[in-house]
């Protein structure tokens, strides 16, 4: 008698591990959790629903608790829907029988949404004029978001949770009212900071990329840096024109990298700007209808042309400009360096112009050159 009940309690224990390892390792699929979880989150978040299809579970043993997940389930903030391609979370089993927020987890994978759908979603929830200006400018584009939001005891969210994603063909209504197209980049968000990595955009047809541009909270401001670069091509007129100001310049191809960064305080103030740019200038048309330049230079004909400059761009609390390369009036090519300084009405220059090809006539100093002869001019000034 003993013998028996020694070999049933052993199969017993025997059935209950091989019970144990197949939950812990293979798990079981089943709704039975779905309306518990649904109602937990409910409680602490009324104005959500979320619809959950079958989920799988996993026994974790070394928590006490039950891990959780299924695949396409979908979230509603009233009418508003969020498409989803799975979520994850862990359950702690005493807090079932305690009838307590059980929840200590939750990651989820969106898919493929519409990113003014997810804007209008989150106004839903909570509205800021932060979001009703994203939800104006956005014109188009789709979001992929990756999310681990981690729970206190007490269901509320945790300030430590993790975003990551990609953003396709997402178009932008900026303040000038021009359209930013084709925007792609990865992005994640972690304590308060923002990075976006692998961005490129389409700006009036300027093609601009970015391996990283970050936003950091701090107490009383953002901090916002990063880089921009384009490659060698063609500078749109319309590009040209709205950074210029002018039509003074045609034909320009160039390749720049840039580096920046920025104070935003919370009132949407920009200080301590800081821009370095290096520009690599292959051809640039500047048409200038000057006559006083016709007196030094008799074959000039309102037109220069800039090849081969290598450019150095500082702005801090003045602008700065360094540079080397040829210009070229009238098929007559020579070679000048400069350095430039910007700051309010003060303008300070240094020219050094070596001049093998043009003719220079300074009658002021009774000073000429003829075609073909080497010669050396500088030409230092400041105005105020």
């Amino acid at each position: 008698m003993v013998k028996k009940i020694l070999q049933f309690i052993t199969f017993l224990l025997i059935l209950i591990f091989l019970g144990i390892f197949y939950l812990s390792y293979y798990g079981i699929k089943t709704d039975k959790f779905n309306n518990t979880i649904s109602k937990q989150l409910k409680k602490n978040y009324p104005n959500i629903n979320i619809e959950f299809n079958e989920i799988k579970l996993l026994l974790n043993l070394l928590s006490f608790s039950i891990n959780l997940e299924t695949k396409n389930p979908k979230i509603y903030l009233e009418k508003k829907e969020i498409v989803l391609h799975k979520i994850s979370t862990s359950y702690n089993i005493l807090s079932f029988f305690k009838k307590e927020f059980g929840i200590s987890y939750i990651d989820f994978e969106t898919k493929n949404n519409k990113i003014q759908e997810v804007i209008k979603f989150l106004r839903l929830n909570r509205d800021t004029p932060q979001l009703y200006i994203i939800d104006k400018a956005i014109k188009g584009g789709k979001i992929d978001i990756n999310a681990k939001i981690n729970f206190d005891q007490k269901g509320r969210i945790k300030n430590d949770y993790k975003l990551s994603g990609k953003i396709y063909n997402l178009s932008l209504k900026i303040l000038n009212k021009k359209e930013v197209k084709n925007i792609n980049l990865d992005f994640n968000y972690l304590k308060k900071n923002l990075n976006f990595v692998n961005l490129k955009l389409d700006y009036l047809g300027l093609k601009i990329l970015s391996e990283n541009f970050s936003l950091k909270e701090k107490n009383n401001f953002y901090l916002i840096e990063g880089d921009l670069k384009n490659s060698k091509g063609p500078i749109p007129k319309e590009v040209i024109s709205s950074v210029l100001k002018g039509e003074f310049f045609e034909n320009v191809i160039l390749s720049s990298k840039n580096h920046f960064s920025l104070k935003l305080s919370k009132k949407y103030k920009v200080s301590d700007l800081n821009i370095k740019s290096k520009i690599s200038l292959e051809k640039a048309i500047f048409n200038f209808k000057n006559k006083i330049i016709k007196n030094y230079i008799p074959i000039f004909k309102d037109k220069l042309l800039f090849s081969s400059h290598v450019i150095d761009i500082e702005y801090k609390d003045k602008i700065s400009v360094k540079g080397k390369g040829d210009f070229e009036i009238d098929d007559k090519k020579d070679v000048i360096k400069y350095n430039i300084d910007f700051k309010k009405d003060n303008f300070n220059y240094n020219l050094n112009l070596s001049l093998n090809e043009l003719p220079i006539n300074i009658d002021l100093i009774n000073f000429s050159k003829k075609e073909n002869i080497k010669g050396q001019l500088e030409v230092r000034g400041k105005t105020y």
